[in-house]
């Protein structure tokens, strides 16, 4: 199983994927693992098991996951939402971690084209994506089928998937899409690809998180740095 998020700015030229994977076998024990994770932040943060974890929002204080959050996040009446939300984001690093059975990746291109035109190197970066997971299969004998977020509608990852050799293919069927608000996997994939984008583009702004990559993933990455896909 491979569970692929983007991130990135293509505004900038960034293109970056993130993404876990596991084997099949394993899916219950770690969806077991991060569901138990789940409930520790309900107890300690007051977050519902049912709402959606956005890095991007949790790290800049968008995200108002709680209802009943911290007192020691509270002054005057005002929750201070960017504290809370940089350390849960912590939190689920450290949950990622010390996840059992999963290995991570992150890929990416630093593309010159804007607007329109990045769709064709999202698309390249993404068919290249698949070609080196349809490689691990066949070296591992095995095959892989990818959850990505998302509602289904960009066309970039069909093409992709329906461009690999029917007689040779490793990675079975189109991508199967998922609400990163109601699946735990994308929403893991989403803090690999944000802490890996943060990693390759650091600016003064996510300072915060600019070891984040290497203090909590490069070891479950089996290439260890990002992949460059140009």
């Amino acid at each position: 199983m491979f569970y692929a998020d983007d991130s990135g700015n293509l505004d900038d030229g960034w293109i970056v994927y993130g993404w876990i994977e596991l084997a099949v076998a394993r899916w219950d024990a770690v969806l077991a693992y991060w569901l138990t994770f789940r409930k520790r932040l309900v107890a300690d943060y007051g977050i519902p098991t049912s709402e959606e974890l956005h890095t991007t929002a949790l790290v800049n204080g968008r995200g108002r996951v709680s209802s009943t959050p911290p007192s020691r996040f509270v002054r005057n009446g005002v929750t201070l939402w960017k504290p809370f939300g940089r350390e849960v984001a912590l939190r689920c690093l450290e949950a990622v971690r010390d996840c059992p059975h999963i290995e991570i990746g992150v890929c990416f291109k630093r593309s010159p084209l804007r607007n329109k035109a990045i769709n064709q190197d999202r698309e390249a970066v993404y068919s290249s994506l698949v070609a080196l997971w349809d490689s691990q299969l066949h070296a591992s004998h095995d095959f892989g089928i990818v959850g990505m977020d998302g509602d289904g509608t960009d066309p970039i990852y069909y093409s992709a998937h329906r461009a690999l050799s029917l007689s040779t293919r490793r990675i079975i069927e189109d991508p199967m899409f998922h609400s990163s608000r109601r699946s735990q996997w994308t929403q893991i994939a989403d803090i690999v690809a944000w802490s890996g984008f943060t990693h390759l583009n650091p600016h003064a702004g996510n300072e915060f998180a600019w070891t984040w990559y290497g203090d909590y993933l490069r070891h479950l990455n089996p290439l260890g740095d990002p992949i460059d896909m140009a």
